[in-house]
C-alpha cells in the first residue's frame, strides 16, 4: 500500500473530485499506512549502528553504555558527550610503591649500565643491562658460577681463594692462610735461601732444607755443582 492522494477536481464544486467520504475513507487508509509502514531509518557510515529495529510505529535504538569506569556518557540538551579518564597503574620493587598515569608523567631511568629505551612508534619500553658496559662492577653477594669456567682473566687480587682447582698462567697471592708468600714460600721459589744457621724448622720444607746439606766437594776436588752465592762483604 501507499499514501493515497485525495482528487480535489480541477475547480471548485465542479464535481470532478472525490466526494467527502471518499475523501476521509482516503485520510483514514494514509493514517493506518503511517502508523505501521517502515520510515526508512538507516545508519550513515561506518562504524557502531545506533538503528536497531523498528515494530511496528516504534523505532528501537540501541542505548550507549560506557565499557569501563574510566569512560562517561552525558547525554545532553541537543548532543551526547563522551569522556574517557585518564587511568592508573601501580608499580612495586616490593618495598616502594609509585602510582602513575591519570595525567601524571612517569620516567623510567637506567642507572650504571642499565640503558632505557622509549619508542612511542610501537608503545614500547625495552631495558637492556650489560656487565660489560659496567666500568665498576661490584657484587652484593657471593657469585655462583654455577660449575662454568673464568676465562680472559687479568690479575686477581683476592684475600682468599675457595675453589676445588685454580687453574692460572700466573698466580700472585698476597698471603696463603695468613702467611706471607714472599716470607714464607718467596725463597723456596725464587733466589737460593738456606735460611739463617741456627734456624727452626717450621714447615716440612724447612726441615728437608735443614737436614740435607750441599756437598759441594773438596777443593782439590770439587763438585760439579755450581752455586753463585754473590761476594762476601
Amino acid at each position: 500500500m501507499a499514501i493515497e492522494t485525495i482528487n480535489v477536481g480541477n475547480a471548485a464544486n465542479d464535481g470532478a473530485g472525490d466526494d467527502l467520504r471518499e475523501s476521509f475513507i482516503k485520510v483514514n487508509n494514509n493514517f493506518t499506512y503511517l502508523s505501521t509502514a517502515p520510515l526508512g531509518v538507516a545508519n550513515l557510515g561506518s562504524g557502531v549502528e545506533i538503528y536497531a529495529s523498528q515494530v511496528g510505529g516504534n523505532i528501537n535504538l540501541r542505548t550507549l553504555v560506557p565499557g569501563n569506569a574510566y569512560i562517561t556518557i552525558t547525554q545532553l540538551e541537543n548532543t551526547i558527550v563522551f569522556e574517557g579518564q585518564p587511568g592508573t597503574f601501580t608499580i612495586s620493587d616490593g618495598a616502594n610503591t609509585m602510582i602513575a598515569g591519570g595525567g601524571i608523567p612517569m620516567s623510567i631511568v637506567g642507572s650504571d649500565a642499565t640503558n632505557v629505551l622509549v619508542d612511542d612508534n610501537t608503545k614500547t619500553v625495552t631495558i637492556t643491562s650489560s656487565v660489560f658496559a659496567d666500568l665498576s662492577p661490584q657484587l652484593g653477594a657471593s657469585l655462583d658460577g654455577n660449575n662454568f669456567n673464568i676465562t680472559n682473566v687479568g690479575n686477581i687480587a683476592a684475600t682468599s681463594v675457595l675453589g676445588a682447582t685454580v687453574n692460572a698462567t700466573n698466580l700472585l697471592p698476597t698471603n696463603i692462610n695468613g702467611v706471607s708468600y714472599a716470607d714464607r714460600l718467596g725463597r723456596y721459589i725464587e733466589g737460593f735461601d738456606f735460611g739463617v744457621f741456627t734456624e727452626t724448622p717450621s714447615s716440612i720444607l724447612d726441615f728437608v732444607i735443614a737436614s740435607i746439606g750441599m756437598d759441594h766437594g773438596t777443593f782439590i776436588e770439587p763438585n760439579t755443582l755450581v752455586t753463585d752465592f754473590n761476594s762476601f762483604v
